[in-house]
């Protein structure tokens, strides 16, 4: 069994979608520590605003590395449509960090913008990618 989801994984892996999907995923998780609010003198990134204020991002953490994880996972197992489920916790972050830079009058800033250009991308492979069927004869 566990021989065979590693045949899943090396097929996938070799699709150009699925490795532009995982560079996304990796950028993604990066974007939280590059600014994402800003103001004229200072900037602060996701992952200092969750260590900031704990109880007003309760959950955010766990939630974006836990859909991150699930859209990789996904992609490497060959269902590129179930990675739309991991994407909607993403979306629910991305609108409600707008929301709360704009309660507090912020920009947004680059990491803001790299994670809204990530999201895209996956949603944008996980319709160009499509399921393999199960022929595992070819790798050894």
């Amino acid at each position: 069994m566990l021989n065979k989801m590693l045949n899943k994984i090396k097929m996938s892996f070799r699709r150009l979608t699925v490795k532009i999907s995982l560079g996304a995923v990796v950028l993604a998780f990066i974007s939280q520590y590059l600014p994402w609010f800003t103001d004229r003198t200072h900037s602060q990134s996701l992952s200092e605003a969750f260590v900031e204020k704990p109880r007003y991002f309760a959950g955010m953490p766990v939630v974006l590395i836990v859909s991150l994880l699930w859209i990789a996972v996904c992609f490497l197992l060959n269902h590129p449509k179930l990675t739309l489920v991991g994407i909607l916790p993403l979306l629910y972050i991305w609108l409600s960090l707008i929301a709360t830079a704009s309660n507090y009058s912020l920009s947004l800033g680059i990491g803001f913008f790299l994670y809204t250009i990530m999201l895209i991308v996956c949603i944008v492979m996980a319709f160009l990618t499509k399921k393999q069927k199960n022929d595992t004869s070819g790798i050894k």
